[in-house]
């Protein structure tokens, strides 16, 4: 359903060809109303968009206008006389658009209110042949003609995914938006020539242009960072208090590495005050030696190694304190 449907906006135009047999004196499209015309077989966009403009132009149109033939089959009648007019919903490019056009005995007839009609439709769009567009020489068409057309549009699933619909307007972009001979170069894509809901992420990209990312990045990458903004404010949030907190807990693991190692010289120097014998004292000696040798391959950063040998020279005076109660044991 359309509900279902996103528009990436308008790619390309389509004229409404509407061709007469010369000399009927068909001035408009609502000179038609009690011609023999072919407006395309059922279920055509042809005949879709050619009801439309018998719309505008009033209800009380004859049952002969309302003739069901296909694009080629129309053409044929039309040129042997068996139809008054047929309408095409074609390229400017198409053989048989440029064959009707290049013939004598076949009149184009113009839609002089084409800009009213394009106000009344979104989906439409007013259009000027040019002369001498087609053909410079043989000055093809020999007049301006005003036409109008319907604008063909680049419908995606409301579920696509925004990377997705990125890549197809980059695309739309580049083979779209060059100079024909109906648009200048720049007028597709176009949003505004759409009767769908337009694609968010087709606004972003007609607003702010493709992404400077992904001249730099890889898709994947690209549409990553393109998005991570989002995320980006409360990371930044979270990652100030975190900044503010680091260095006093780098400070602290730091100095954790040297000060664990005061428990056991304070466990030392108790056993060394407490011991009975000298034996036990000397034991004691040589474990604080052993912990002055484990505290020596101790690393740290330089800004911290006033720490480290205060707590060698900490380990020292325990050993020298435990010492001088060896001897003064032994002179008792």
């Amino acid at each position: 359903t359309d509900q279902d449907l996103l528009s990436l906006g308008g790619m390309f135009l389509e004229p409404m060809w509407v061709f007469t047999r010369a000399g009927l004196g068909i001035q408009s499209f609502g000179d038609l109303k009690s011609a023999r015309m072919s407006i395309g077989p059922p279920g055509s966009g042809t005949r879709a968009l050619a009801l439309q403009m018998r719309a505008e132009w009033g209800s009380d149109w004859g049952q002969s206008s309302s003739l069901g033939l296909a694009s080629m089959e129309a053409r044929a009648a039309l040129l042997d006389g068996r139809i008054d007019a047929a309408v095409f919903v074609s390229s400017v490019s198409a053989p048989y658009i440029r064959d009707l056009l290049e013939n004598p005995d076949i009149a184009l007839v113009p839609f002089e209110r084409a800009e009213a009609i394009a106000r009344r439709s979104p989906a439409l769009a007013p259009n000027l042949l040019l002369r001498g567009v087609l053909d410079i020489g043989e000055d093809l068409p020999a007049n301006n003609i005003p036409l109008v057309a319907p604008v063909a549009q680049m419908l995606v699933a409301e579920e696509t995914h925004p990377a997705i619909q990125a890549i197809l307007l980059e695309a739309a972009s580049d083979i779209h938006g060059e100079s024909s001979l109906l648009a200048t170069a720049g007028t597709f894509p176009d949003v505004t020539l759409t009767d769908v809901k337009v694609s968010p992420e087709a606004k972003r990209y007609f607003e702010n242009g493709p992404s400077a990312l992904r001249r730099w990045f890889s898709f994947g990458m690209a549409n990553f960072l393109e998005r991570a903004w989002v995320l980006a404010i409360p990371l930044l949030t979270l990652m100030i208090p975190m900044i503010r907190v680091a260095p006093p807990i780098y400070r602290w693991r730091v100095r954790r590495r040297i000060y664990v190692w005061y428990s056991d010289l304070r466990d030392l120097e108790a056993k060394g005050r407490s011991a009975k014998t000298e034996e036990e004292r000397l034991q004691i000696t040589r474990q604080l030696d052993q912990l002055q040798a484990e505290v020596g391959k101790v690393d740290v950063p330089l800004s911290y190694t006033d720490d480290l040998y205060r707590l060698r020279s900490h380990i020292e005076f325990v050993e020298g304190l435990i010492l001088r109660l060896n001897r003064a044991a032994s002179i008792a």
